[in-house]
């Protein structure tokens, strides 16, 4: 205690001096970097930088006593501030610069001096940025009146002037505040916050480089450890454990040696060092007294990567400068004096870092926590879509112990020991939470821990370069998967000619085995495949606009030429999902993870190779061939050279099949680069008739060598878009089989010489260009110009010939092509609400994952404030497109009356709202309306369409599209009406639907005696029919559930009359309508067990345990095999009861079902039926519906006429609960031969495809329509 209050009180004195007098020889030991964000953090004696929030730099005192302004703080920056008082909204203070002067009373306008005199200033805050008025009323303010930022000086304004007059407050130390962090008997290592490792001697580590960084397990090694030791006042002298060389700046700059080199005389200043604090990473910069512009800084790429040199900077420290630095026990060295951990005075004291010392594996749910160094270090961990929203995340903790202490967690006040569970409630990504290593029971060490709704992908690699792959390591975290991901071997290299260049790199990756072999794997329900792409989309301020893109294009684009021979969706776009990077253990930011363009994503048929065993040669075929566009020039834009509108009609330059590229086309696939056969003769061929084709040749000939469908929406995407970088560049041309087989050319197949377009890297649209700004892109530039090829050729090199040429030449009579197109995308993909939300949806995963925040503070964006941006460019965008187009929209009021029925016609298209459905009128009879919904809520009705529709009672509004040439209306509809009040027309006989308030009684009606013509109102539809159905028939036929037979009651009769049904005897009385009790739209065993409890009076099951169908399966494993030679076993094991089941049963040839017995029953009846081919329906189920005993076991034998040989299949399999609920299973296949014997067919689950979201989350229920992802396809559900 004695030597605490010495301490306190030689610290008091150093105040007081310091008041009294400059600190100038003193030096800023640290300083924080996270701005201060409350007055009450303004206290007695408090020292801060001060930040001009509009010219971005410090304010400083100057030798002649001037208040100026720099961007690198140093010990002339420090304010204090001296007879602080708080007075809630605001606080008065003395501001005393370094020299111990004071900032004076301010004049407008005129430039700031220190002085002796005491003047109190007022200090108030706004947003998080403060402001400082002296007592005339006038504002601190940097001034640019001599250049904008360093150098600038400072003046007195009128109080609160915009940015420049609101500062931040960064909390400063100077020496003499606070003790030396470091004893001279203790070694340390030094930790770069780039990677993993320490600092060391190359002579040890079989490298020629001297100051060598050293990784993996050798950093324990005994030349990583040094003494630091103070020399007096004047800094560090930093000295080898193992050698006792010292660390001294040299002149001297090379391969094994920059700017740091070793001595074994620490005499001179150049063996000097001051350590510097960064209070918000942890870590220490380095900085020679000798040269104090000169710091410590790693080499962490290229041929002297992991070297340690001294480099200038003047500037904010970067991560390659920061570090580290550990005692020998483990502990992190921060800027105060080290403290064992521990209470003290009732507040806990512990280390801030990582827990490699005392755990390993450190898990929630059995998927590991990632360890990221960036700033202080954090751990990291993405949590399932489930809990996005507010939801509750409960996870199991698992660890591996180092030591032989007792080790436990605490996380959000819960203590956790290995294996034990905690419940995080309303579980947040936003911000992070504190967690805590218990070391017996004694917090010992803390770290943050972030989480993510997004997946965290780990890359580790050494280096890379653009121009060949470096081996290393990937991990992919997904919150929703149920384990974590295997560590997979990879190999990586910087994509992009423009996007190498960036600070933020993007990576190719291919997946290998241990070996160096491609291995295919499947992430996030995409493909599977050995190549992908991790996109760090940089130029673009949002980190979304290629994603958004590519999404939309996959979403309306016409399906390419080929996809009419091909099983499988073809896709002229990839996929990709959003995740968070950590590159060598330190966080990189936000990436797409996405799909490689290739042969597979297109489908194109693979190169045929024959070997030939008479001539010992194998004969290459090439069939399918894909090209990509990398640069600008005459045979890119196919006609014209580069910016050039002069169109000299000649031939594009030759080429040779051995060469990787021609004229900026590189060779894809086959791989040629690899040796393979390759044939650029498709592409040629299709550019020379572009080029140099006559008008005839071209208007001929078009269609047959490029897919003009495809290309027309192509045109139509990139005008949207604005694309600069996407109109000849960055593209993919393909061929799908230039080769084809006769049994191909038998089915049709012409398209042997066509080219398929491909979109790629669309970074440079929705208003950004290409580089990333917005100056020529912006809405009020680019409506300077009449079309997009008008702004094309102002700015970005010309545009597409065939383009061109589609446009000026009339036989194709591209405007109105387009003009219809756009019409029809207008009123579903192009809406510009639905465009808006692809961007703020993406937006909104960023946000709530937390990951803008990070994203914005690594990279220096504003991820918010571009998609501001976007969301008003698009707006801005779709008006002029719809002005250029003549598309035009507007809105009908209908009312809905109390019956749930009325009609309407319309010569435009109609967009239903939500509560609405329409349908078509495709049959009448006397006593039924057979009506086709073809329209739920949110379609679009084509124009000329008379409908019906249904809903609430209610006013409705209807969003209505002029009509479209070439828009047809369903065939069949018996509905007609027309615009205007007109006499009925299109059949003999009419009726009108009435009585529209009355539920009961709703239907269509005859206006006239014996249905003869009316006059119809506007916009009224009406039935036209060819035969008289009498004076009305009515819509809503009264539905008795459970009269299977139509005889007006539920008896044993309807079940008989059912199970004749479902076993193949119809009947013309039957009613499928009331016979299906579940209303699932299939009459089956389920609907049974229904008629069952409506004859019993039972409205649910008391005692069945399954009351609703979740994920979990009413059956746990069903099997089926032959128990003897013509007998036929199904085997159960079930947790969940039941009552019934049905399922069809296909035998081989010449094998007969003979006889069905239950082997488990209560009182169940078992019957079958043949259905033909040698297929059998078999059902069971009780009059009572009990329960079928038991939980395992036999459950059914059937016997056959002999013993089979060939596949048995079980199909159709569906079971039921006591409350008329159904689940249908996969088939189960037995296959039996005289070679191999018996084998056993089993089936434990529902075989669903994992679904996804368009965010990447794992989808649990697909009641809701929409679009989804399975197999790393969009699908509509």
């Amino acid at each position: 205690m004695k030597k605490f209050l010495l301490l306190h009180f030689a610290f008091m004195l150093c105040l007081i001096s310091l008041k009294a007098q400059s600190y100038s020889s003193a030096t800023l030991s640290n300083y924080s970097s996270t701005a201060i964000t409350s007055l009450s953090d303004i206290t007695e004696g408090s020292r801060f930088l001060v930040w001009n929030n509009g010219r971005n730099c410090y304010i400083y005192e100057s030798s002649s006593n001037q208040m100026m302004q720099n961007s690198m703080p140093d010990i002339s920056y420090v304010l204090t501030f001296d007879n602080v008082t708080n007075y809630g909204s605001y606080v008065t203070a003395n501001i005393r610069a370094a020299s111990g002067n004071l900032l004076p009373d301010l004049s407008k306008s005129a430039n700031v001096y220190t002085s002796s005199t005491k003047v109190l200033y007022t200090i108030t805050m706004s947003n998080n940025l403060f402001q400082f008025v002296s007592p005339s009323g006038i504002g601190l303010n940097g001034n640019g009146s001599n250049g904008s930022g360093n150098g600038s000086n400072v003046i007195g304004w009128t109080a609160g002037n915009g940015s420049n007059g609101s500062f931040k407050l960064y909390s400063a130390t100077i020496d003499g505040d606070e003790q030396s962090v470091f004893n001279e008997n203790e070694t340390y290592r030094l930790c770069c916050k780039s990677y993993d490792g320490a600092i060391g001697l190359g002579a040890y580590h079989n490298t020629s480089i001297l100051i060598y960084y050293v990784t993996g397990q050798d950093v324990q090694d005994e030349d990583c450890w040094w003494n630091i030791i103070p020399d007096g006042d004047a800094g560090y002298i930093i000295q080898n454990a193992l050698t006792g060389d010292y660390l001294k700046y040299v002149g001297e700059y090379g391969n094994t040696v920059k700017y740091l080199t070793t001595t074994d005389d620490p005499s001179t200043t150049d063996a000097l060092w001051t350590f510097t604090y960064d209070a918000t990473n942890e870590a220490y910069y380095v900085t020679n007294v000798a040269q104090p512009n000169y710091r410590f800084n790693l080499r962490t790429s290229g041929s002297t990567a992991n070297l340690l040199g001294c480099y200038s900077n003047t500037s904010k420290p970067t991560n390659n400068e920061l570090f580290a630095i550990y005692d020998s026990n483990g502990n992190l060295i921060t800027g105060t004096q080290s403290s064992s951990g521990g209470n003290s005075g009732g507040s806990e004291t512990v280390d801030v870092g990582n827990f490699a010392i005392y755990v390993d594996s450190l898990q929630f749910n059995d998927k590991c926590l990632i360890y990221d160094n960036y700033g202080n270090g954090r751990y990291m961990f993405s949590l399932p879509q489930s809990v996005r929203g507010g939801g509750d995340f409960t996870a199991t903790l698992k660890f591996k112990n180092l030591t032989n202490d007792d080790i436990s967690f605490r996380i959000d006040g819960q203590t956790v020991s290995n294996g034990g569970t905690f419940t995080l409630n309303n579980v947040t990504c936003q911000s992070a939470y504190d967690l805590y290593i218990l070391v017996n029971g004694t917090p010992t060490r803390k770290c943050s821990l972030n989480f993510t709704f997004m997946p965290i992908v780990s890359v580790n690699v050494s280096s890379c370069g653009t121009s060949y792959y470096t081996a290393g390591t990937f991990h992919l975290l997904d919150g929703d998967a149920a384990t974590d991901d295997s560590t997979y071997y990879a190999k990586y290299r910087h994509r992009g000619a423009t996007a190498s260049g960036k600070p933020k790199k993007a990576y190719a990756v291919k997946m290998i085995d241990e070996n160096g072999n491609s291995v295919d794997r499947s992430f996030l329900g995409m493909r599977s495949d050995n190549n992908w792409i991790l996109d760090a989309a940089y130029v673009d301020p949002s980190r979304m606009r290629n994603r958004v893109s590519t999404d939309l294009w996959n979403d309306f684009a016409h399906d390419p030429y080929q996809q009419a021979f091909e099983n499988k969706k073809v896709s002229t776009g990839t996929h990709g999902q959003f995740v968070e990077v950590l590159l060598n253990g330190t966080y990189r930011g936000i990436y797409c993870f996405t799909e490689k363009m290739d042969r597979k994503q297109l489908r194109l048929e693979k190169t045929d190779s024959v070997f030939d065993i008479f001539t010992d040669e194998t004969e290459v075929t090439v069939r399918g061939t894909l090209y990509k566009t990398t640069s600008w020039g005459y045979e890119v834009f196919m006609g014209h050279n580069t910016g050039s509108k002069s169109y000299p009609r000649t031939a594009p330059s030759s080429y040779r099949n051995t060469s990787a590229s021609w004229c900026s086309y590189e060779g894809k696939y086959p791989d040629v680069e690899d040796g393979e056969k390759f044939d650029y003769g498709p592409i040629w061929r299709a550019v020379n008739l572009v080029a140099a084709g006559s008008d005839q040749e071209f208007v001929d000939s078009f269609a047959y060598y490029f897919d003009k469908p495809v290309l027309d929406d192509y045109y139509l995407f990139i005008e949207l878009l604005l694309s600069t970088d996407n109109h000849g560049k960055n593209m993919y041309y393909y061929a799908y089989d230039t080769n084809p087989s006769t049994k191909k050319l038998n089915k049709g197949f012409t398209e042997k010489d066509k080219i398929g377009v491909a979109v790629w890297d669309l970074d440079g649209t929705w208003g950004c260009r290409w580089e990333g700004s917005t100056n020529v892109t912006n809405t009020t530039n680019y409506k300077k110009y009449d079309t997009y090829d008008d702004f094309l050729w102002a700015y970005e090199h010309g545009q597409l010939t065939y383009f061109t040429r589609l446009r000026e030449l009339s036989a194709f009579d591209w405007e109105n092509t387009l003009a219809n197109r756009y019409a029809e995308l207008r009123r579903t993909w192009f809406q510009p609400d639905s465009l808006c939300k692809r961007f703020t949806d993406y937006y909104s995963l960023f946000q709530e994952s937390g990951a803008d925040s990070r994203e914005n503070t690594l990279w220096s964006t504003n991820i918010s404030n571009n998609i501001s941006y976007t969301t008003q460019w698009i707006q801005d965008r779709i008006a002029y497109l719809d002005e250029q187009y003549g598309y035009s929209e507007s809105t009908i009021s209908l009312t809905m009356p109390a019956g749930g029925f009325t009609t309407y016609y319309s010569s435009n298209a109609l967009k239903l709202p939500s509560g609405l459905t329409a349908g078509i009128v495709t049959a009448v009879t006397s006593d039924e309306v057979t009506i086709d919904w073809l329209y739920p809520e949110g379609s679009v009705v084509p124009a000329g369409t008379g409908i019906i529709l249904k809903g609430d009672a209610g006013t409705y509004t209807l969003v209505t599209y002029a009509a479209y040439s070439g828009e047809t209306a369903p065939e069949g509809n018996l509905l007609h009406g027309s615009d205007v009040a007109a006499t009925t027309t299109g059949g003999t006989y009419y009726y009108r639907i009435n009585n529209r308030s009355n539920a009961q009684t709703v239907g269509f009606y005859q206006a006239n005696s014996n249905a003869g013509a009316f006059t119809a109102n506007a916009h009224e539809a009406y039935l036209a029919l060819d035969e008289y159905i009498g004076t009305s028939v009515l819509l809503n036929k009264t539905v008795l559930l459970g009269d299977a037979n139509e005889d007006n009651s539920v008896n044993v009769s309807d079940i008989v009359a059912t199970v004749n049904y479902i076993l193949g005897s119809t009947s013309s009385t039957f009613n499928t309508t009331n016979a299906d009790i579940n209303s699932d739209n299939a009459v089956n065993v389920s609907d049974i067990v229904g008629i069952v409890n409506i004859i019993l009076g039972n409205t649910t099951s008391a005692t069945s345990k399954l009351e609703s169908m979740t994920e979990e399966t009413a059956i746990d494993q069903l099997t089926m095999q032959l128990s003897s030679t013509n007998k036929l076993l199904m085997i159960l094991n079930n947790e969940n009861d039941f009552t019934a089941f049905q399922f069809d049963l296909v035998l081989p040839e010449g094998t007969t079902l003979q006889d069905a017995s239950l082997k488990r029953s209560s009182g169940h009846s078992v019957v079958f039926a043949p259905r033909g081919n040698n297929r059998y329906t078999i059902l069971a189920y009780s009059v009572f519906n009990a329960l079928l005993p038991g939980s395992m076991g036999d459950l059914l034998e059937l016997t056959l006429s002999n013993q089979p040989l060939g596949t048995i299949t079980a199909g159709d399999i569906t079971f039921s609960t006591q409350s008329s609920e159904s689940h249908q299973f996969s088939p189960l296949t037995l296959i039996i031969d005289s070679t191999t014997g018996v084998n056993t067919a089993a089936q434990s689950s529902d075989s669903k495809e994992t679904l996804y979201d368009l965010h990447g989350r794992r989808v649990r229920n697909t009641n809701a329509n929409g679009i989804y992802i399975e197999n790393g396809k969009k699908v509509l559900k």
